[in-house]
């Protein structure tokens, strides 16, 4: 057997027993199949090609990748970094997060009173909002103690255990700050506010309208006066409504209005007598030093756009040959510019964290540390960790939310369709509605 195939045969070997490869691995490999002539490659028999590249695992998927005139760099480039870190398990076991998981298993689902009619959004497996058009982003922001459901496109919470807090009648809910929502009841001038907590308690629905909260007050106007005041986190009256309007706070002072004038006030209710507690800013833009980590960068090849990465100081973290790429708190999601593309995950620095082997990636509401995926072929998705370790197994529709805790999904039970929330081990807590 000549040099260059043993060569070969033993990176083969070591990789098959221990999927791993070190650099003098990638290097002997490098020259003994393409560096070298177009000649050398031609004596390597059929099967050895077939062995590279499996080994690559399918950033080149295609031959015809190779065949590019772009594709021969990319190859040295993206077998290098993927070889940074151990190769991923072909099949990822399921594992759970022990410590995130309710304590108390529910043998039997929590179901809604009447079925719901809810919106499953046109991307297969992509995360998508809730039902009701005046939710802001309740699923993304809710805190991990209570999670929203929706009937006839309005919103109420459960715990984590599929126990009904809040009864599903709001039709505003801004996001949580320091562990509070507004929420309101009715439509238009009908409409009432109240505070929610983190913990599902709801003051009384006495307010025509209420501000954001800073330094624990926001500015709340009386349903029947309409005089402007201040609440308190509890949606108790902490100071007076006897203003014409009145603003948040604002570094421990906010700007009040009677019928005659303008003046700052403090927590406590105050008027503050002094100079200007403090400037207006000259400009509210972002400074010039300060720019993104990282930036998506393009790049046009014959009639396709490729993407990649680069930092700050315009240096190249991923080379432009990925199909596509997003940048999240957790790294770079890419999908390989071949015909059956897959998408695989980049630490930021450019190294493969899961290699391209599922059928497609995409970020999550409400836990940065996972990643919402299906396998190559399938159209049924489930959550995944950044190890590609399954955390739901992907046997369902869509996947909308994951905290650790539990999972929003829409998956077909028993022949029939199903919208709900599941736990770790898959076991429905919350059914919100069933067809």
């Amino acid at each position: 057997m000549p040099d260059e195939l043993g060569n070969i045969k033993a990176c083969l070997d070591r990789y098959a027993s221990s999927q791993t490869m070190d650099e003098a691995d990638v290097q002997r490999m490098l020259v003994n199949v393409h560096i070298k002539s177009e000649e050398r490659v031609r004596r390597v028999p059929f099967v050895g090609l077939v062995g590279v590249a499996l080994l690559v695992g399918g950033v080149l998927t295609s031959a015809s990748y190779l065949s590019r005139p772009e594709g021969e760099a990319a190859f040295d480039a993206f077998l290098r970094s993927a070889v940074r870190t151990p190769a991923v398990q072909e099949t990822p076991r399921v594992v759970a997060r022990p410590v995130q998981t309710p304590a108390l298993p529910i043998p039997e689902p929590v179901r809604a009173p009447v079925n719901m009619g809810f919106d499953p959004g046109p991307v297969p497996g992509a995360a998508v909002g809730l039902a009701a058009a005046n939710v802001e982003s309740v699923a993304r922001v809710s805190p991990p103690s209570i999670y929203p459901i929706t009937l006839d496109s309005k919103t109420g919470f459960i715990d984590a255990q599929g126990k009904l807090l809040v009864a599903p009648e709001l039709t505003y809910v801004a996001p949580f700050t320091d562990g509070i929502a507004i929420v309101a009841r009715g439509e238009g001038d009908g409409a009432r506010y109240a505070v929610l907590t983190e913990h599902g308690v709801i003051s009384p629905f006495a307010y025509r309208m209420i501000g954001r909260f800073s330094d624990g007050l926001a500015p709340a106007q009386h349903q029947d006066t309409l005089r402007w005041g201040y609440i308190d986190a509890s949606g108790e009256w902490f100071i007076a409504p006897i203003y014409v309007w009145s603003l948040e706070f604002v570094s421990g002072y906010a700007q009040v209005w009677t019928s005659d004038e303008s003046f700052l006030i403090t927590p406590s209710g105050a008027r503050y007598e002094g100079d200007a507690p403090f400037a207006t800013p000259e400009s509210t833009s972002m400074p010039a030093d300060i720019k993104p980590a990282l930036r998506i960068v393009e790049k046009m090849v014959g009639s396709r756009i490729l993407y990649g990465v680069e930092n700050f100081k315009g240096e190249t973290v991923v080379p432009a040959v990925c199909r596509s790429a997003h940048l999240f708190s957790g790294g770079i999601i890419y999908s390989t510019d071949a015909a059956n593309s897959r998408f695989g995950l980049f630490n930021a620095d450019g190294s493969i964290r899961i290699m391209h082997q599922f059928g497609f990636l995409s970020v999550v509401d409400g836990d940065t540390a996972s990643l919402i995926a299906s396998t190559a072929g399938s159209a049924l998705c489930g959550v995944i960790d950044l190890d590609a370790q399954w955390l739901i197994e992907p046997k369902f529709l869509q996947v909308m939310f994951f905290d650790g805790v539990l999972a929003r999904v829409r998956g077909v039970e028993a022949g029939r369709e199903r919208s709900g929330y599941i736990n770790t081990k898959g076991d429905w807590v919350y059914v919100e509605s069933e067809k």
